[in-house]
């Protein structure tokens, strides 16, 4: 989860170069996110970026993805966190905030 939420936390950051906000917030959901309707903790993150380009959103997993330099990135870490949560037994979603900026929102089973 450490390398999880410090993937998109430097995500946040680079999309921000002026400064912004950034908030992760937990909870755990009873019988809803988890397979067969089990309880799940979900974790959403937030920031007060730009958002995603809706051209990318489909895409935004994959590998060498990203909308950095190539001195800024390599497009593998939003990658590497889909191939953790879902590891872990979870789903991680990209969208982007009605009021602007981007969400994460990652659903993970309680163990």
């Amino acid at each position: 989860l450490q390398e999880v939420l410090l993937n998109l936390a430097v995500n946040a950051r680079d999309a921000m170069p002026e400064g912004g906000g950034l908030v992760v917030r937990s909870e755990v959901r009873n019988g809803s996110g988890g397979a067969g309707g089990e309880e799940a903790v979900v974790v959403t993150v937030d920031d007060t970026g730009p958002g995603i380009p809706e051209k990318i959103l489909t895409s935004l997993f994959e590998p060498f993805v990203t909308t950095k330099s190539a001195e800024k990135g390599t497009g593998l870490g939003l990658s590497t966190v889909r191939t953790i949560v879902e590891g872990a037994g979870g789903s991680v979603e990209a969208g982007n905030r009605p009021e602007g900026g981007a969400r994460f929102v990652i659903t993970l089973p309680v163990a």
